[in-house]
C-alpha cells in the first residue's frame, strides 16, 4: 500500500474538498486528471472510480462541513457574511431557522438574507450533494442602522411642551435649602403592554403616563408642604421599555404598545412637564442621569435632549457625569445611584473606591438602585445605607411567565433627603 505524503488524514480530506471546488469551477475537468493532479500531492495512485468515491467521502465528512475556505467566504463592514459551501442536505425544503442551524448561525442572532441551491453534479456518485450559495445578516445591524441624530431632528422639530403654570414661590423667605426633594429613577417602562386576560392587569402608555402625572402632582404637594431648597431628578431607571429597534439594551425582544417616535414624543413631553413644574416649586433643581438596562440608548439621547432644551435656564442644572454609577454630596449626606443591575455585592463595595473624596466626608450615606420593581432597604458594615426604590409599573406577559415581581404592588416612593443627617421623609404613592 502506497505511503500518502499528508501529515494528517484532515489534510488529506480538505484536499480532496478543494479538488471537488476545482471540479466544480471547471466542468472540462475529468475524473482521471483529478485522480493525476492528486497523486501529484499525495504520493497515491489511484483510478477514476476510487478518486471519485474519495472525493464523495471527503464532501460528506464532519471535516468538510467546517467553514469554507476565505475565497468562498466574506464578512462587511455592516456585519452581513456571503459564502459558498457544499451540504449533503436538500436546504429547499428547510425554513430558514433550520438552514441557519444547518450553516451554523443561531436564528436568534442571524436573518437570512439569500440563498441559492444548485446540485453538485446531476448524475453519477455525486448526485446528493448541493451547492449553497447564502448571504447572512446579524439582526444587530438593524438597531445600527438608525441614524439617532435625524431621528430626534424629526422628534423635535414640531415639539412644543405643554404650557404649565404654578404660583410662584417667595424662595428667599420660604425654601429650606438643607432639604432635598428626591426624585429616584422612575421605573415607568413606558410603551409596556399588559391585558387583564392574559396577566390579571392592564398597562399601556396612556396608564403609564397618568402614573407619572400622579407622581408630578405629589411631588410637587410634598415640596410645598416641606419647603425644600432643592431637588433631585435622576432620569433612566428604565424609564423606556425598550431601544428603538423593540429590544432591551441587552438584545431581549420586548413587545410595545407604540412606535419608539411615539413612545419618545411623549416620554420627553412628561419630563418636561415634570421639571417645569419643579422649577416653579423648588429653587434649584439638579438632573442626573442613572440608565437603565432596558433603553439605555434612549434614556441617554432624552436627557441630553433636556440639556440642550434647558441650557439657559435659570433654577436648573444637569450633570455632567453620565457613569453608570452616580454620586452627589449634599452636606453631611451622600447620594449613590446605580439602575442595580449589577451585583450587589461587588456594588456596593466599589462605591468608596469609585467616590472617595464623598464617601470619606459624609456620614450618612446612601445607595439607591431599582431594576427589580421591589423595596428592599438594608444596612451595610461599612456605613452605607442599601435601599431599592420600587417601581409603578404593571407585570406583562414576559414578567408574569418568568415569575418576576408576581404580588407586588405598583408604587413609587418620594423622599426629602436633609443634608445634616440623611433621610428625613418618605411618601409612597400605590398604584391598585
Amino acid at each position: 500500500m502506497s505511503k500518502s505524503n499528508f501529515e494528517k488524514a484532515a489534510d488529506q480530506v480538505n484536499y480532496l474538498v478543494e479538488l471537488a471546488r476545482r471540479k466544480q469551477e471547471d466542468p472540462t475537468l475529468t475524473w482521471s486528471e483529478i485522480a493525476r493532479i492528486y497523486e501529484a500531492r499525495s504520493g497515491i495512485r489511484l483510478t477514476d472510480e476510487a478518486i471519485r468515491s474519495r472525493v464523495r467521502r471527503a464532501l460528506k465528512s464532519e471535516v468538510a462541513a467546517e467553514k469554507p475556505k476565505e475565497d468562498d467566504y466574506q464578512r462587511f463592514k455592516d456585519g452581513h457574511i456571503e459564502a459558498r459551501t457544499i451540504a449533503n442536505k436538500d436546504f429547499s425544503k428547510m425554513s430558514s431557522d433550520e438552514v441557519l442551524k444547518e450553516l451554523g448561525y443561531d436564528p436568534k442572532s442571524w436573518d437570512l438574507s439569500y440563498l441559492r441551491i444548485s446540485s453538485w453534479e446531476k448524475s453519477g456518485v455525486l448526485d446528493s450533494l448541493y451547492a449553497i450559495k447564502y448571504k447572512v445578516t446579524p439582526k444587530e445591524t438593524k438597531e445600527k442602522s438608525i441614524n439617532y441624530v435625524e431621528a430626534a431632528e424629526e422628534l423635535l422639530k414640531d415639539f412644543k411642551p405643554k404650557a404649565v403654570k404654578y404660583p410662584k414661590v417667595d424662595w428667599t423667605e420660604n425654601a429650606d435649602m438643607k432639604k432635598v426633594l428626591l426624585l429616584n429613577q422612575i421605573e415607568l417602562h413606558l410603551g409596556k403592554m399588559a391585558d387583564r386576560i392574559e396577566n390579571g392587569n392592564e398597562y399601556s402608555t396612556e396608564i403609564a403616563l397618568e402614573r407619572f402625572q400622579e407622581i408630578i402632582e405629589q411631588a410637587c404637594k410634598l415640596a410645598k408642604s416641606e419647603n425644600v431648597g432643592q431637588a433631585v431628578v435622576v432620569i433612566g431607571g428604565d424609564f423606556f421599555n425598550s431601544e428603538s429597534n423593540g429590544r432591551t439594551a441587552r438584545g431581549t425582544e420586548i413587545r410595545n404598545d407604540h412606535s419608539f417616535k411615539h413612545l419618545y414624543q411623549k416620554g420627553l413631553e412628561a419630563y418636561v412637564d415634570l421639571l417645569e413644574s419643579l422649577r416653579t416649586t423648588v429653587p434649584n433643581v439638579l438632573v442626573l442621569l442613572c440608565e437603565g438596562n432596558h433603553a439605555r440608548a434612549m434614556e441617554y439621547f432624552m436627557f441630553k435632549t433636556l440639556e440642550a432644551y434647558y441650557h439657559d435656564a435659570s433654577g436648573i442644572a444637569f450633570m455632567k457625569s453620565v457613569k453608570d454609577t452616580q454620586g452627589l454630596k449634599v452636606g453631611n449626606t451622600a447620594l449613590f445611584f446605580n439602575h442595580g443591575d449589577a451585583d450587589q455585592k461587588r456594588l456596593i463595595n466599589s462605591i468608596p473606591a469609585e467616590y472617595p473624596e464623598i464617601y470619606g466626608s459624609t456620614n450618612f450615606r446612601y445607595l439607591f438602585v431599582g431594576h427589580f420593581h421591589k423595596l428592599e432597604t438594608s444596612n451595610t458594615e461599612n456605613g452605607l445605607h442599601f435601599h431599592r426604590v420600587p417601581a409603578p409599573c404593571e407585570n406583562d406577559n414576559w414578567t408574569t411567565q418568568n415569575r418576576f415581581g408576581i404580588g407586588t404592588i405598583p408604587s413609587y416612593e418620594l423622599m426629602i433627603m436633609h443634608s445634616d443627617h440623611g433621610l428625613d421623609t418618605s411618601k409612597f404613592i400605590y398604584f391598585n
